[in-house]
């Protein structure tokens, strides 16, 4: 009568190379031990093939075996058995669906034997089989488990090695690629820096983490993992303790938006469900630059024109000097010096009034210089202004026009007023929210008049893609022109 014998618990050796291990407690191979080993644990993909070997130690006149293996025929497929133990002729194997009682997570069993014809019995130490193992189409992970081994001995009798609980071998996928692009990058107080994640682990976690001191406005954090959303606005001021926030998608793909005014760091970090860090990427945004304009338009009323610019942030500026040209080639000064306000990351509005305009000329160009305490100068774009009061042909009727249309990164509103009229152009998105305000409530004499829109908002930000309306209201005259920004 076979002689069973039950062992203590498996003990589990991580690697690539992964080890379990039983112990027999009677019979004359009761000092016997047996290990399961595979060729491959990580890195498997689709296809590769699995090799699964038994041997064991410390055997006593054994000359013959039986093992049985357990394993989900969805995730790999039992493609053969070899015998190992010296001198032995294997039957084959045997793969069914006769696991009793059933055993979550496996539907398929192998077994596989072997036994000498008139050999020698083994002593020692010996590789008993190998099983070969394929993973299939749609290949996750799996587990292949060792349930029993059992040894045959001479005179006719078995020791067997029965695993409680299972000896489990599990096979994994290649690890997931993972990444944040940009690594690091440095914004100035005007920029919004988008990162952008890619990973293929679901349940992976996205980590967002601002540090540093923030002064004169909020940052904020915003990551879209396809239909999966998540906001969150740190306070005014960060102390040394981090701020945080975290999204779990299944998602392949993530980006973040880092927008903020004032000085800090941002750090992304891809965190694995199990807890490994797998990558970060970190911005820093207290780089010094000169003043950042978000607005600089003109607008001629009552035989002048009145220059409006706003910024959202300066650094080190003494000043700025308006610079006009008639021809938007040759700019010379109009203006002394309009004092700045040193370092500041608060929305600050200046304007100055060009009294002595040139004659004979349809328009007019002016520039910005903006001067540094140190003595540097930047220029700023140009801002046009048509003299319509002085056109000859004057017009008759109120028209407006938008060129170009697409635009990127600017466009220019155009309109006609048959009459002086207070005005007003307001830019609204798609769902009708108010985005800018180019020309509030001013009074304007007849004549032919442009406005520039650099498709930011009124705080100075850059506006996503899309449709976009201006809004022209002139006295009773009112109109409406439909925007497309492409980036």
């Amino acid at each position: 009568m076979p002689n069973f014998k039950k062992i203590l618990p498996a003990i589990a050796v991580a690697g690539a190379l992964v080890a379990m291990a039983g112990l027999a407690v009677a019979g004359p191979n009761a000092a016997a031990k047996f290990t399961a080993t595979l060729d491959k644990s990580t890195g498997v993909k689709a296809g590769d093939t699995i090799t699964l070997t038994i041997a064991a130690t410390g055997l006593a006149t054994c000359n013959g075996y039986t093992a049985e293996a357990l394993f989900d025929s969805t995730a790999v497929t039992n493609s053969g058995a070899t015998a190992k133990l010296t001198s032995a002729i294997s039957p084959g194997s045997t793969a069914d669906a006769n696991i009793t009682p059933a055993i979550a997570g496996y539907n398929r069993r192998v077994v596989t034997g072997g036994a000498q014809l008139g050999g020698t019995p083994v002593t020692g130490n010996s590789d008993i089989t190998t099983l070969t193992f394929t993973a299939n189409a749609g290949f996750t992970t799996a587990n292949i488990a060792i349930r029993q081994l059992v040894l045959n001995t001479t005179g006719g009798g078995r020791d067997t090695i029965v695993a409680s609980p299972l000896v489990v071998l599990q096979v994994n996928p290649p690890a997931p690629k993972v990444g944040i692009s940009p690594k690091s990058a440095s914004r100035n107080f005007n920029q919004t820096q988008v990162l952008t994640a890619t990973y293929s682990a679901a349940g992976d976690t996205i980590s967002w983490t601002a540090s540093a001191t923030v002064a004169g406005g909020n940052i904020r954090i915003t990551a879209v993992a396809n239909a999966i959303t998540g906001q969150v606005t740190l306070p005014l001021s960060l102390t040394t303790t981090a701020a945080s926030f975290k999204t779990t998608t299944a998602a392949t793909g993530s980006t973040i938006t880092l927008a903020a005014t004032g000085t800090g760091r941002m750090t992304a970090t891809i965190i694995a469900a199990a807890g490994t860090t797998r990558d970060t990427a970190t911005v820093v945004f207290d780089v010094p630059v000169p003043a950042e304009l978000s607005t600089f338009a003109g607008t001629l009323a009552d035989g002048k024109i009145k220059l409006d610019w706003t910024t959202v942030s300066q650094t080190n500026n003494a000043g700025w000097r308006v610079l006009r040209s008639t021809d938007n080639a040759t700019f010379e000064p109009v203006s002394g010096l309009v004092p700045g306000a040193g370092t500041s990351n608060e929305r600050l509005d200046y304007t100055y009034t060009d009294v002595n305009l040139p004659k004979d000329v349809e328009k007019v160009f002016y520039i910005l210089e903006q001067v540094d305490l140190d003595g540097k100068i930047t220029r700023s774009r140009v801002a046009e202004v048509l003299l319509g009061g002085r056109f000859t042909d004057m017009p008759k009727e109120f028209s407006t026009a938008v060129f170009p249309n697409p635009f990127n990164p600017s466009t220019t509103i155009a309109y006609n007023l048959p009459d002086a009229a207070r005005v007003n152009i307001v830019i609204y998105d798609a769902i009708g929210q108010q985005i800018r305000t180019l020309v509030a409530n001013v009074q304007i004499s007849a004549g032919r008049y442009t406005a520039q829109w650099d498709a930011k908002d009124d705080a100075g930000r850059q506006v996503a893609s899309g449709v976009y309306f201006a809004h022209i209201t002139a006295g009773k005259f009112s109109g409406k022109q439909k925007m497309l920004l492409l980036k």
